[in-house]
């Protein structure tokens, strides 16, 4: 009968050597996924944020009746899209009447052409500003001395508006710069303006 022997001191040693680069190959996997995973999170958010800020600029710009300023900042008019009466049905030019029931053909002396003023002699544009606080792209809407200020875009590194030249309509390219662990990743779309003369 042979006699049993314990492990040589080479044989821990490689068992542990072994053990050792299975837990550091393990851990160097597990670090690596978890840095993927937070940059493709980071990505999606980035998408995300330009994506609606864009959206929603391009979509109000669409109906601007007249623009202002563009550049790093976009001013614009807009009309209310609350506003009650454009055409005076009756011709009661008092200025708190009903504007009367509407007609199938309206004459031209009942229309206003500019939407400075309703049926009520009330102006209905609403001023509409997309500009950045050096972070975010911010949207201010102000109507007479009442405004809202709202947060469209997080990690805003740049944003201009400027119109594209050689057009048959009205258009504007916007541009939206949005930093991306230290990174930049640039937006472009063109926005055609109907209503206004190129």
């Amino acid at each position: 009968m042979k006699r049993s022997r314990g492990f040589s001191f080479f044989e821990v040693m490689i068992v542990f050597f072994l053990t050792s680069l299975i837990l550091v190959v393990t851990t160097r996997l597990a670090h690596e996924t978890f840095v993927s995973l937070r940059f493709l999170e980071e990505k999606a958010q980035t998408v995300q944020s330009a994506t609606l800020g864009l959206e929603r600029l391009s979509s109000e710009l669409r109906e601007a009746v007249n623009v202002r300023e563009s550049g790093t900042v976009v001013r614009f008019d807009k009309v209310d899209p609350q506003a009650p009466f454009a055409l005076d049905y009756d011709l009661n030019s008092s200025p708190n009447h009903n504007p009367g029931e509407p007609t199938d053909n309206p004459g031209p002396e009942q229309w206003h052409l500019d939407y400075t003023s309703d049926a009520f002699d009330r102006n209905q544009w609403g001023l509409v500003e997309y500009y950045t606080d050096g972070e975010r792209l911010l949207r201010k809407v102000s109507k007479g001395v009442n405004f809202a200020t709202s947060n469209v875009a997080n990690n805003v590194n740049s944003f201009t508006v400027l119109p594209t030249s050689g057009s048959s309509t009205a258009a504007y390219q916007v541009s939206l710069s949005l930093l991306e662990q230290r990174r930049v990743v640039t937006f472009v779309t063109i926005v055609v303006i109907p209503g206004l003369e190129p």
